[in-house]
């Protein structure tokens, strides 16, 4: 079956992700699902890490990062939860189309924070941290539209 090695490849290709889990999906999805504005649902799951001080960048990016494990753990998670309902090459695709989609906005945070480096008068671990919120916010937004697909 071909499901299988293909699911396998696209979650093998989402980044490792540790024990710890920094954001409450399901509350996400379900504030999403219930009609509240997406900028809204994210600024309740990114509090936390919103709320460190600008002065502790170090701590900033150790939330941001253990956030964006949370919600990739959720996209793996739901991607796998969709095997048991969806046709094998419909998950496929979907698999698919997810990787790609995160894979796209992480490079667009690694671009942001190049450009940053090189052209900036910001010291570098507020660009660190800036990036940190972008990986989180890119895989935030990657599991609402994986929330919202058929």
């Amino acid at each position: 079956m071909r499901l299988l090695p293909a699911l396998a490849i696209g979650l093998a290709m989402l980044p490792r992700m540790g024990a710890t889990e920094a954001v409450d999906a399901k509350a996400y999805l379900a504030c999403i699902a219930g009609g509240e504005a997406l900028q809204s649902c994210l600024a309740v799951a990114h509090a936390a890490c919103d709320a460190i001080p600008a002065e502790t960048p170090a701590a900033a990016i150790a939330c941001y990062r253990a956030a964006e494990q949370g919600w990739t753990d959720a996209i793996k998670s739901t991607l796998q939860s969709r095997a048991e309902t969806m046709a094998p090459d419909a998950l496929t695709a979907l698999s698919i189309n997810t990787r790609y989609d995160l894979m796209t906005a992480l490079l667009q945070c690694d671009r942001r924070q190049e450009i940053g480096l090189a052209v900036t008068q910001d010291p570098a671990p507020e660009i660190q941290a800036a990036r940190a919120r972008c990986g989180a916010l890119s895989a935030a937004l990657v599991l609402a539209r994986l929330g919202a697909a058929p």
